[in-house]
This record gives C-alpha cells, structure tokens and sequence, in this order.
C-alpha cells in the first residue's frame, strides 16, 4: 500500500495538472493521466471544498469503489477562466461525434479509450451557440464526493438549437420534458470552478436566461456513463423511447457562459452578448 506521503504527492501533482492554465491544444496531455489515476474512498467529506482539495477525482464512500476514474478527472478540471475555444460545434457536430464514439468504450473503461477520445477533441475547450432549455442542480455523485445540496453538485443545463420551440420556452407553455431533454446537449458548471470563478452562478439566475440565446465555452468530453442507446438519442441505434439527451458528449466544466441581450439573434463576435454574471 503506498505511504500518505506519496499519496499526497500524486494528490498534488495531479491538482497541479489541473490547475495549470492549458494550451489551445491540451487533449493528449489529459490523455496520458489516464493511466494514473484511480477511484478512490471518501473521508470526513463536508464540503466541495474538501473534496476538490483532497479528491481530485472524487470519491465514493464504498470500500471498493469501482466508478470511472478518469471520466471524474476530466469533468473535475480546474481550468483558466479565459481559455479561448478551438472552435464551435454545431449540432451536427455533435451527431458526428456520436457516429464516432468506439463500440468498446463502457461505463467504466473510458481511461482505456483516453488516446482515441482525443483525437476526435475529448480535452479540449470548444463553444456552443444554441438556446437554454432548462438549468437544474443534480443530485449526489462520485465526482463530487456524494455529496448534496445546490452548493455542492453540478449545474445540469440543457442546450437546444431550435428557435421555436426556445421561443415556447421563454413563454412559459408547457412542454413535455422528455421533448425538451431529448433536444439538449448537455453543458455543466462543478461546484469547485463556480466557487472560485463565477459565485454569481446560480441557479435561480440561469433559470432567468431561460428560452434565450446562450453562448458557452468549456471542455469537450464524452459522459460515458451515457453513452449508451438507452440513453442517448444521438446513437444511430437510439431507444427513442427511452434516451433522453441529444449526444453523449459535453461541455463539461463550462468556462464562460453568455447570454444574449438582444431580440435578434447574436452572431459569435455580437457586442450583445452579456456574462452571466453581469445579468441583473
């Protein structure tokens, strides 16, 4: 069993990695961590503070966990809050990236398919123009120590790309969840980056950008807890029936959230964009 001394320097390494602001580029060095790191069991876990300090992919209170640790690695990065993105990413560039996704990759193996994953983006920071369909906060996960409460888990936001049904939204009609869900790429902020960049993320705020333009900018990566038909109406073999997202693929952390002002659309370099955070 290794000593707490060289646990805690695979600890700090590991938050350094993550605290390092990161080239344009920055897939295949994520990639290469893949191998290093491993599901861990909680402590005395009370806050994201304590687990993102100590836990740099989370933890599960079992006495073997067995949840994916690399997937946790990737969705806990710490990243610079000014990263400019590769590019932006359509709908039907998501649909691509579903097409892509190896027929090996499961629940639990995704530090197996880390180098294939970055070739087609996974690490990287891109954005994402569409609608804001709905924010919530999720319930405990392992990424997050288990632990619960709005201040402690992510923010679930659901980015859609067509104007009418945005426009039905923002009205307040009644739509079926399912409808809404099924239309979404999901984007996410953690806990730990909104504590220490963006305390103005809130959900009561996003629930007022709701129906809107949105512009975000995060970190491409593949949910693979997800990425399953049952799941996810972007597989050519989708259970339409039962999935409930566009594409398994994410933004996941958000960096920077827009969100525009005008009642015309914004174009990517519109001066009507406006930081979330600046939203009154």
């Amino acid at each position: 069993m290794p000593s707490k001394v060289a646990i805690a320097g695979s600890v700090a390494a590991l938050l350094l990695l993550m605290a390092t602001p990161a080239p344009r580029d920055r897939a295949h060095d994520l990639a290469k961590s893949a191998s290093k790191v491993e599901p861990e069991t909680c402590g005395d876990v009370q806050t994201f503070e304590d687990c993102h300090d100590n836990y740099p992919v989370g933890c599960s209170d079992s006495d073997n966990p067995r949840f994916d640790a690399y997937l946790n690695f990737l969705k806990n990065q710490m990243l610079s809050s000014d990263l400019q993105p590769v590019r932006s990413l359509s709908e039907h560039d998501f649909r691509k990236l579903d097409d892509s996704i190896p027929q090996s990759l499961t629940s639990r193996n995704h530090a197996a398919h880390a180098n294939d994953l970055a070739e087609l983006g996974e690490g990287n920071i891109y954005s994402l123009m569409g609608f804001l369909y709905y924010a919530m906060a999720t319930g405990p996960e392992t990424c997050n120590c288990k632990l619960s409460g709005s201040t402690n888990v992510d923010f679930h936001l659901g980015v859609g790309f067509d104007p009418d049904m945005a426009k039905k939204v923002a009205a307040g009609e009644h739509l079926d969840k399912s409808d809404l869900d099924q239309a979404s790429v999901v984007v996410e902020m953690t806990p730990h980056y909104r504590g220490k960049f963006h305390p103005k993320w809130t959900i009561a705020r996003l629930k007022q950008a709701v129906g809107k333009q949105v512009r975000v900018v995060g970190q491409l990566i593949i949910d693979n807890e997800h990425a399953v038909p049952s799941q996810d109406c972007g597989r050519s073999n989708a259970d339409k029936n039962t999935c409930w997202r566009e594409s398994a693929w994410e933004l996941h952390p958000v960096v920077q959230f827009y969100v525009c002002k005008s009642d015309s659309p914004c174009g990517p370099n519109s001066a009507n964009w406006q930081k979330l955070d600046d939203r009154l």
